[in-house]
């Protein structure tokens, strides 16, 4: 059963429990090289503290064997980051 992760922003708690989720860490790349400053303008409800708790894992050394164990697993499962 798909599980959809309504009004959940902590990356770790998605990826890890199994909700379906589109990955967008392509975006850093574009991000890092285009702009200085970004300013997230959406809804309600659109994945801006998703976006954010991603950049977040994907920056903080903290998270880092988080970041590398899902990209990992990913890897190994034929998932394309």
């Amino acid at each position: 059963m798909i599980r959809i992760p309504y009004g959940i922003s902590n990356y770790e708690t998605l990826v890890g429990e199994g909700y379906i989720y589109i990955d967008r860490t392509n975006y850093i790349e574009l991000i890092e090289e285009r702009y200085r400053y970004i300013f997230f303008m959406r809804p309600r409800k659109f994945g801006k503290s998703l976006f954010l708790s991603m950049l977040d894992y994907y920056y903080n050394i903290k998270y880092r064997a988080v970041v590398w164990s899902v990209l990992y697993w990913a890897k190994a499962y034929g998932f394309k980051y």
